[in-house]
């Protein structure tokens, strides 16, 4: 039964380790914050500012926001956030100016109060004044003086929260970078951003931050407009020194695929040699081997005859004892009186064919009174050629080709016996397939004849090397 395959898990950049589920609360301060940040930055986006909000959260309550639709609680609040806006800033404007009353000179609270006679000072819906007299202002419109109160209360807690950590030690001093550290973490925030350019600036830069500079250096970055200004004007330098870099990269890279194709030339050169030596050697071994094996063969022939002839000439009757020496002389005469008349014969055998190559016989002439009759040239006998190795169908297609100008034979190998050995002996060119041969035949027709060629591939090799030969005897090749 056939499974389906599976598919492969895709990794997300943020996995807590338990799902974190927000109170009405932390959304309430969260669609609170992300409204603070696009009413600051016009060019903010939706989405960013809501990752940026919850970023600003504890470490322990954050989690990833992919888009929108996983955000959509956030829209009700926003909505009911800004009308709670607009009811404050129509009541404020319909409320009079005499009922200014209260005025807020500096943060640890109010030190005059103006105002018609009438207005009762603890109304907390008047506006806050500067000492010059204007209404402190934010987000564009006027601040009332309960608003003006806990914004001041709000700083007075958060700075002495944090006089208590830095006492404590749980947080560092400020860290002001100097100008290497801003270029440092330029080149780096401009490598990220060429490997990523789908990223987004804030979280590329918070890398680059941690990439580039010790822990000690880092600061906290709550949005990418804190740094934006202190970048992009050393955007071009940056991008100068990466350029630089690559080059001299590029250049590293290309030495040392240079160096590594010469160390790979180097070692199959070094194998190739060595596989040689290794051939060559185990050849001469082999020859040296044969040719023991030969004569301890001959020598073996040599005595098993001498003490055949031995036994003869006892069962003859001598009554004369023979010495060893005279035992062997006696065999050598013997094997010689035996060997040498086939021997003068092939001898004159083939000196007769050779002198027929070579020279025309004499024309005979009749007596006068009888007709002149010249006898025909004798034929040039065809150069032999012993090819070993191959298959039949091989043979059949070179005899095809070459057999009216050659006197071919072929040898598949071991398995036709010694007809190897006589068709090699009276070849004047031998070959050898290398493809479709074994060692021990080729051992075998080292042993007979030392003279012969290797041919690699096929039939088309061994048909260029046979009209090669056909060329340098004065043939022509069809």
């Amino acid at each position: 039964m056939n499974k389906a395959p599976k598919t492969p898990a895709t990794k997300t950049a943020f996995k807590p380790k338990r799902p974190v589920n927000w109170t009405e609360g932390e959304k309430l301060d969260i669609a609170k914050t992300s409204l603070e940040l696009m009413a600051g930055n016009p060019d903010l986006g939706r989405l960013e500012a809501v990752r940026e909000a919850v970023e600003q959260m504890p470490a322990s309550r954050r989690k990833l926001i992919k888009d929108m639709a996983h955000t959509s609680w956030i829209i009700p609040l926003w909505d009911k956030l800004a009308a709670d806006a607009d009811a404050r800033n129509e009541y404020e404007a319909a409320t009079p100016a005499a009922s200014v009353t209260e005025a807020l000179v500096s943060p640890a609270g109010p030190e005059a109060v103006t105002g018609p006679e009438n207005a009762p000072q603890d109304d907390k819906s008047a506006i806050a004044l500067a000492p010059d007299g204007t209404p402190r202002m934010w987000r564009g419109k006027p601040m009332t003086i309960a608003q003006y109160e806990a914004m001041r209360d709000r700083g007075t807690k958060a700075r002495a929260s944090l006089q208590a950590q830095r006492e404590a030690g749980t947080v560092g001093p400020m860290v002001r970078w100097n100008e290497g550290e801003w270029t440092t973490v330029a080149k780096a925030f401009r490598r990220l951003k060429r490997a990523k350019p789908e990223g987004k600036d804030y979280f590329l830069f918070l890398e680059a931050m941690q990439t580039a500079l010790p822990e000690k250096r880092q600061r906290e970055i709550k949005t990418f407009y804190q740094v934006r200004e202190n970048l992009e004007p050393l955007y071009a330098q940056a991008d100068r020194e990466i350029e630089i870099e690559h080059e001299a990269n590029a250049a590293h890279r290309a030495e040392l695929r240079a160096q590594r194709e010469r160390d790979k030339a180097e070692a199959r050169e070094r194998e190739e040699r060595e596989a040689v030596e290794a051939r060559e050697r185990l050849e001469r071994e082999t020859a040296e081997a044969m040719a023991a094996q030969e004569s301890a063969a001959n020598a073996e022939a040599m005595a098993r005859q001498t003490a055949r002839f031995a036994t003869q000439f006892d069962a003859a009757g001598h009554e004369d004892a023979m010495t060893l020496d005279q035992v062997i002389a006696l065999g050598a005469r013997k094997f010689a009186r035996a060997i040498l008349p086939a021997i003068m014969q092939e001898i004159k055998s083939e000196f007769a064919k050779e002198l027929g190559a070579f020279m025309r016989p004499n024309v005979s002439r009749a007596p006068i009174h009888s007709p002149v009759m010249e006898s025909p040239p004798a034929a040039p006998r065809k150069p032999r050629v012993f090819i070993l190795g191959g298959r039949p169908d091989w043979h059949r297609d070179i005899e095809q080709a070459f057999g009216a100008k050659l006197d071919l034979t072929f040898s598949s190998g071991s398995a036709e016996g010694d007809t190897t050995q006589g068709g090699a002996a009276r070849a004047d060119l031998c070959i050898v397939c290398s493809d479709a041969i074994s060692h021990r035949d080729v051992d075998k027709l080292r042993a007979i004849r030392g003279d012969f060629e290797r041919v690699d591939g096929g039939t088309s090799s061994i048909k260029k090397r046979l009209s090669l030969y056909l060329t340098e005897r004065g043939k022509s090749v069809h």
